[in-house]
């Protein structure tokens, strides 16, 4: 069973999952004795990162018996939702769907409350999310050369929105490489940035791929270039940066992991790489991530913690580069 709710249908939607435990309990030698109850998916972000967790929520329930759910705590750059799975039981019940915001908050906000490393115990990586450049489909910008160009030459007079943290550093490495002076314009998510681009009222957007190909597909904006090393099979024509002249990028863009609450047991921890896995394997996922641009990232708990480890250094050299100050919460 799968449920998607939302705070205020917490309490009904575990009510509900109670008094169907007793249909689902024949199930529960599928998950060699866990779960034997309903575990909760909290999920940091509404859209993307709340999507995919119900794709694989529902692949895990089936597998186990046991509901999944997904309760979504957006606001404060993922912090909300952290916070709430760092206090929780650490028996593997309540999970976390969080970003790459995750390690990049301590540099950009006064007060974070949680050690990302030590609060929390890796599960596995589930996405990574290429992102592009992206602008108005009536811009005169043909080629990121084009828009690189204009820059150079107005420095100051463009703009690039962003919406999310990865879309605001990505803006900055952007404007380092290039070597370029663009005004960036905050956001409260990437899809207003992305109807401001649309309404022709910012310049550009360093954009996650699934939020902005449709409206390339829909005549609405147009894709300059991708920050993945290799094309997109679901945008062959697209080139990546380093083919239009950018070099040093090397893969930036958001990824997504799922982490549990710190000393997590480690019987629990593999049960729940396992199954976060084998979901994310499954054809309804794959299907997903083709129709989105996904790309599958499952990882081992250890592989999960050198990689955010090392996306925190280096979203930390970019912050610091740019001498972004840290915002007041």
């Amino acid at each position: 069973m799968f449920y998607t709710i939302n705070n205020r249908a917490l309490g009904t939607a575990l009510l509900f999952g109670a008094l169907v435990f007793s249909d689902v309990g024949k199930h529960a030698h599928a998950a060699g004795g866990f779960p034997s109850q309903p575990v909760r998916i909290v999920s940091c972000c509404a859209g993307t990162v709340d999507g995919l967790a119900r794709v694989l929520g529902e692949h895990m329930a089936a597998a186990t018996g046991q509901p999944f759910i997904v309760e979504t705590r957006p606001g404060a750059a993922g912090m909300i939702a952290a916070a709430h799975v760092m206090k929780e039981k650490p028996d593997g019940y309540t999970l976390l769907f969080g970003t790459g915001q995750q390690g990049a908050n301590e540099f950009l906000y006064k007060e974070v409350p949680y050690n990302y490393r030590t609060d929390f115990t890796p599960l596995t990586g589930i996405v990574k999310n290429p992102t592009g450049v992206f602008v108005n489909v009536s811009s005169p910008y043909k080629s990121l050369a084009d828009l690189i160009a204009d820059a150079k030459a107005n420095p100051g007079k463009l703009t690039s929105g962003w919406g999310s943290t990865t879309s605001r550093i990505g803006s900055e490495l952007f404007k380092q490489l290039a070597e370029v002076d663009i005004l960036t314009v905050g956001y409260k998510s990437n899809p207003q940035a992305t109807m401001d681009l649309i309404g022709g009222r910012i310049t550009m957007t360093i954009g996650d791929v699934p939020t902005n190909l449709p409206h390339v597909a829909a005549g609405k904006l147009r894709a300059l270039a991708v920050t993945s090393t290799e094309r997109l099979e679901q945008a062959p024509g697209l080139p990546t940066l380093e083919e239009s002249g950018l070099n040093g990028y090397d893969n930036f863009g958001s990824w997504i992991a799922a982490w549990a609450p710190a000393n997590t047991p480690r019987s629990v921890v593999d049960k729940l790489n396992g199954l976060l896995r084998d979901a994310l394997g499954s054809d309804k996922a794959r299907e997903y991530f083709k129709s989105t641009g996904m790309i599958a990232f499952p990882t081992s708990p250890e592989e999960l913690d050198a990689f955010q480890v090392s996306e925190h250094d280096r979203w930390g050299e970019i912050i610091a580069a740019a001498g972004m100050g840290k915002d007041t919460q």
